[in-house]
C-alpha cells in the first residue's frame, strides 16, 4: 500500500473515532443532565478513550508526513460495548447486516445496512 492511501484511510480512522467522542459526549451530557451520573461518568471516560484513538492515529499520520483531516465522520454506529460492560451488566449481540468482506463504520456498511439484508437482519435479531 503507497503512503497516499495509508493516509487516506488513516484519516477516515480519525475521522471514526471523532465522531464515536462526539456521541458518548451526546450522551454524557444527557445522562448527568438527567440524574444518572455514574453512568454519564461512564460515556466521559469512553469518550476520553476514543479521544485517545484520534490521538494515536492522528501521530502515525504525522509519521508519514501527512495531513490530519479533524472533521468527524457522519453518524455511525460505534462497536466500543466492551468498555460500557466493564461497569454495567450488558449484551452486545451481532446480526450479520453486510456481507462479511464489509468494514463497518463507512458509507459501504451504510448502504447495506439501510437496505434490504439490514431490514433482514433487524427482524431476524428481533426473533432470536
Amino acid at each position: 500500500m503507497n503512503r497516499d492511501k495509508s493516509i487516506e484511510l488513516l484519516n477516515k480512522a480519525a475521522a471514526d473515532e471523532l465522531q464515536a467522542t462526539l456521541q458518548y459526549m451526546y450522551f454524557h451530557f444527557h445522562l448527568d443532565d438527567q440524574g444518572f451520573g455514574p453512568l454519564a461518568l461512564l460515556f466521559k471516560q469512553t469518550a476520553i478513550e476514543e479521544m485517545r484513538h484520534v490521538e494515536l492515529v492522528s501521530e502515525r499520520i504525522l509519521f508519514l508526513k501527512g495531513d490530519v483531516e479533524m472533521v468527524p465522520a457522519g453518524l455511525a454506529g460505534s462497536s466500543d460495548m466492551g468498555n460500557v460492560s466493564y461497569r454495567v451488566p450488558s449484551i452486545h449481540p451481532m446480526i450479520e447486516s453486510a456481507p462479511v468482506h464489509c468494514s463497518i463504520h463507512n458509507a459501504e456498511f451504510e448502504k447495506w445496512a439501510g437496505g434490504e439484508m439490514g431490514d433482514k437482519a433487524v427482524i431476524d435479531g428481533a426473533k432470536a
